[in-house]
């Protein structure tokens, strides 16, 4: 079994060669058409993925081409991950999926056209890319949770359990109007769940329901840094619960949110956070530890200014930079295959991410203040 975790440390080593260096995607990010960003993917391990001609205009066919690459290789991880690494791997790509649900379920909620829903995920988990386009179709949530239970997804269930936030048994006969082509409906008839659920009160109760779950996986497989990622994944649902519930249209006593299992925040200590009245003082009342170190570099980024959609964004790219570039590696840990997805997510997301401004239109210098240093 030694050997086994020895030779697959060696091969993720190796997969780290195939990551886009910096200096390209200071390129992609400079350039100003969608011509020029293929043609400097056309000298990538992307290019196949593209195909032998693309139209330009066809923004879909990019961000298929970005997803379907990082399908293949977190596929290919799956296809050589031996034993008990296997099981840290699922921990790791079900925690993607659980981001790409979130964005999905925030798109259909919003009646946001499928192009736009792709824009916000990224393939790379359990979830691939042809199933993540699926998804973005998808007319209703119960139509996505639907769909997810005949693929036999893993953690179809949870997603069901988190519409209603009931017991199966308790669960109400489901609306299944469907929105006709253009025509804006109801809350009611478009979402297919009750129009007094607010967007915030379901991204709430997926994040929790999911975590509780892939929390007891971490424990399970046996790898520290693991458990370490996703304990701070706890941290970072129990940051934002206490940012966003000031603007939550519920009446659920916010103690409902709180997930236990976190190094940085205590149940006592999200009460606390709870009363803070701004960003910085929510930030400030963390327990000491990595995690608030991050929150704290996260809130530099503001310049003054309170956007929890931004903070969000910043604290999540700064714990990936930190689990992405580790200093003490076992050679018989997993600290390598998160490095690696880590490292491959982030490239995937700064892809989309010059991408979309050149599709938006946005000007570098704009893009570069608001974005960059994230």
């Amino acid at each position: 079994m030694i050997r086994q975790i020895d030779y697959f440390n060696a091969r993720i080593w190796g997969m780290r060669d195939s990551l886009l260096p910096e200096a390209l995607h200071e390129e992609l990010l400079a350039i100003r058409t969608r011509d020029a960003w293929i043609a400097i993917l056309r000298d990538t391990p992307y290019s196949k993925f593209l195909g032998p001609s693309v139209d330009p205009r066809d923004s879909r066919i990019l961000y298929r081409a970005v997803d379907a690459y990082m399908a293949s290789r977190t596929h290919f991880l799956t296809q050589i991950t031996p034993g008990n690494p296997s099981r840290a791997l699922k921990v790791c790509l079900a925690e993607q999926d659980l981001q790409n649900l979130i964005a999905v379920t925030s798109g259909i909620y919003s009646i946001a056209d499928p192009t736009d829903i792709l824009s916000g995920t990224l393939a790379g988990g359990l979830l691939g890319a042809d199933q993540l386009e699926a998804l973005s179709r998808c007319r209703t949530l119960v139509e996505a949770a639907d769909t997810l239970t005949t693929w036999g997804y893993v953690y179809h269930f949870v997603y069901r359990k988190s519409l209603w936030n009931l017991p199966d048994e308790k669960r109400p006969p489901l609306k299944r109007h469907l929105r006709p082509e253009g025509k804006a409906k109801s809350l009611e008839s478009s979402v297919g769940i009750p129009p007094d659920r607010p967007l915030t009160d379901l991204r709430l109760d997926l994040n929790r329901n999911f975590i509780q779950i892939l929390l007891d996986d971490a424990r399970r497989c046996g790898y520290p840094v693991i458990l370490r990622f996703m304990r701070e994944k706890v941290d970072r649902i129990n940051l934002m619960t206490t940012l966003m519930w000031r603007a939550l249209p519920s009446d659920r006593d916010p103690g409902e949110f709180y997930l236990p299992g976190g190094s940085s925040v205590s149940e006592g200590t999200f009460r606390k956070m709870l009363e803070a009245q701004d960003l910085w003082q929510v930030v400030a009342r963390l327990e000491p530890g990595p995690f608030k170190k991050s929150a704290e570099k996260a809130t530099q980024n503001l310049g003054g200014l309170e956007n929890v959609s931004f903070f969000e964004t910043s604290l999540e790219r700064k714990i990936i930079h930190r689990y992405s570039r580790p200093l003490d590696l076992d050679p018989l840990g997993a600290e390598l295959l998160l490095s690696y997805l880590l490292r491959l997510r982030l490239e995937g997301i700064r892809l989309k991410q010059s991408l979309t401004r050149l599709l938006l239109d946005i000007p570098l210098e704009v893009f570069l203040e608001r974005y960059a240093h994230v």
